[in-house]
Parts: C-alpha cells; sequence; structure tokens
C-alpha cells in the first residue's frame, strides 16, 4: 500500500522468511535489474540480487526520500531462502524480547543487507519492499 500511495506501479512483496515461505519461494526471479525509487541499480537481475553482495546500498523510501541507517527484518539468507529455523521472531508473531529475529543492514553492500544479526524481537525495524 505505500508503494501504490507514493505512485509506484506493480505488486511489491515484503523481502522477509517464515517457516512456511521465504523469497526464493515466492518471488519471481527477473532477469531485469532491480533499481530504487531513483532508477540506481541495486542489482542486475535476481541472480546478482542474491548472490551475496549487492551493487549499491539499499537506503531510498518509496518515495525516494532517504533512509536513515537502520536495520530491516528478513530472516532471510543471501540465496533469499529462510534463515537458521528460530531466527524469525516466532514466525513474526512475537515481540517479547527473549525472542530473536535475524536483519540486516541497510547501509551496507555485503551479505549483511540481508544477513546481519540477530535482533531482539522487541525492537522496531523497517522491511524491504520489492516490486516483483
Amino acid at each position: 500500500s505505500l508503494a501504490a500511495g507514493a505512485g509506484l506501479e506493480g505488486k511489491y512483496l515484503a523481502w522477509i522468511s517464515d517457516d512456511s515461505t521465504s523469497p526464493s519461494a515466492r518471488f519471481y526471479r527477473s532477469i531485469a535489474p532491480y533499481v530504487q525509487t531513483d532508477g540506481a541499480i541495486v542489482a542486475n537481475n535476481y541472480y546478482d540480487l542474491t548472490d551475496g553482495a549487492i551493487g549499491r546500498e539499499i537506503d531510498l523510501d518509496e518515495n525516494g526520500d532517504p533512509v536513515p541507517t537502520t536495520v530491516i527484518w528478513t530472516s532471510t539468507n543471501i540465496d533469499g531462502t529462510l534463515a537458521p529455523s528460530g531466527n524469525s521472531c516466532l514466525n513474526w508473531t512475537s515481540n517479547v524480547g527473549d525472542d530473536n529475529g535475524i536483519s540486516g543492514e541497510n547501509d551496507t553492500i555485503s551479505f549483511f543487507w540481508t544477513f546481519g544479526s540477530n535482533l531482539s524481537c522487541s525492537a522496531r525495524a523497517r522491511l524491504y519492499c520489492i516490486r516483483n
């Protein structure tokens, strides 16, 4: 709904995994580039997106406004599959501080963009939404 509100066309899916699905299962493996709202190429295609590094930091929101350095909920390995089980805040149903989820980091082009660190489920984090 944020993409539509910003005038972006197409269907967008969250780059997030749980015990029942992951981007590798849900996403179309595009051969076209993945770009930010300013047109800058993040990855040349799906295989480039999931090869361990991306071409630029993902640092703009749906309106093209800069996003401060932050963590992003993913629970997703670099290849788009589910990160180790038990790291998705109980399939995104828990906000209890003792539970953990895998987060990515939007200020890097290394694999940390999707698989950064464990984050307490009580923390607030953003989502990556990618046109599918």
